[in-house]
């Protein structure tokens, strides 16, 4: 029930959403296209080439880079055969920190900056972004993408269209498309069309501090500079990175195209990425962008994102743990056996507490 108040809160909040008209774009501006791998299988990687390439949009203005670790040799080796493959895509193999240019990338980015910096999304982005051994920044546009991403042919045409309408970044809608693959995948496949219908647009109010989603976003190209680029040391680069913009009153907008992900199709590796996405929404509740003119702004500012965030973290509690749980329920109710509902409810409660806590 608790859930549910939330999730209805959210819904029926007078703060409207903000969401972009589908539309032709005046200009079919150039973009780049950013997908991030770590020990990618060749197939995944090419059919989201495949899809990238085969959108509405003119193949000419879309340059895809595959950003790979340089110590990561298979998937290394895949990006750069591939990058032989189709001619309208690049391999940036991302050094070991210190060395090549990654000096003149931590000057460009942050002069205060070390160079330790952790393996992750976030450094990939960046060197990507910053160095000079890509040409990522003379694109107009860039976007982000996940290895197993499959667009939909409209989706660039109308994110450049928001573009050209005034939004800082546009967000696709997130699904996926793997539900029938077993009951954990058919369970975690409403998550994400929940989040991205009924709570994530209200964030894209001026007054909620808002995340992207992590894959298919849009923004022009001086963006990362103009806010400070993604966030290494953080487990939810995402976040950071729609916080940065939010605090420097960049505006977001909502697509209503779809691009279709992977879900995770084990329970080890399920408790994995909750556990990496609840880690990175609570180290953000003490983020910096957050912060108000007053404390009782900061205050509002941090409740209205954990408000947000406890409900993508209960997205997967409910679907998982909760649907099995409340059918079981429902069959010792209707056969009479519902005595056992106190024994339920606690193990339900004790699990939805560790989960966060862990």
């Amino acid at each position: 029930m608790y859930a549910i108040a939330n999730i209805s809160y959210d819904a029926l909040l007078i703060k409207k959403p903000s969401c972009i008209k589908k539309r032709e774009p005046d200009a079919y501006i150039s973009i780049a296209a950013l997908i991030c791998l770590y020990h990618e299988p060749i197939n995944i990687i090419r059919n989201n080439i495949i899809s990238l390439l085969n959108t509405d949009y003119p193949k000419d203005k879309v340059s895809i880079y595959l950003i790979v670790e340089q110590d990561d040799e298979s998937t290394r080796i895949n990006a750069q055969d591939l990058s032989r493959e189709f001619d309208n895509v690049h391999a940036i193999v991302v050094p070991p920190n210190g060395e090549k240019d990654w000096p003149d990338v931590i000057k460009k980015w942050n002069k205060n900056a070390g160079f330790d910096l952790p393996f992750g999304k976030g450094r990939a982005l960046l060197y990507a972004y910053y160095s000079d051994l890509s040409d990522v920044r003379d694109a107009e546009a860039i976007s982000v993408f996940d290895a197993e991403d499959i667009v939909d042919p409209s989706l660039f045409k109308y994110a450049i269209a928001g573009l050209e309408d005034g939004y800082d970044i546009i967000q696709g809608k997130i699904k996926y498309r793997n539900g029938s693959k077993s009951l954990l995948t058919a369970l975690e496949a409403s998550e994400p069309v929940i989040w991205s219908n009924l709570i994530y647009p209200h964030t894209s109010h001026p007054d909620v501090p808002f995340q992207v989603l992590g894959p298919a976003y849009f923004f022009k190209a001086n963006l990362p500079a103009d806010i400070g680029g993604w966030s290494p040391f953080t487990t939810s680069e995402d976040v950071d990175f729609g916080f940065k913009a939010w605090s420097l009153g960049k505006k977001l907008a909502l697509l209503d195209i779809y691009t279709s992900e992977l879900g995770v199709e084990s329970v080890s590796s399920w408790f994995k990425q909750r556990r990496r996405w609840a880690r990175g929404h609570q180290k953000a509740m003490s983020s910096e962008y957050l912060s108000g003119n007053t404390k009782l702004m900061t205050v509002k500012n941090k409740l209205n994102f954990w408000t947000y965030s406890l409900n993508s973290q209960l997205m997967s509690i409910i679907s998982v743990i909760g649907v099995p749980a409340g059918i079981y329920q429902l069959l010792q109710t209707i056969t009479g056996n519902a005595e056992n509902l106190g024994i339920i409810m606690a193990t339900i409660t004790i699990f939805n507490l560790l989960h966060w806590v862990y």
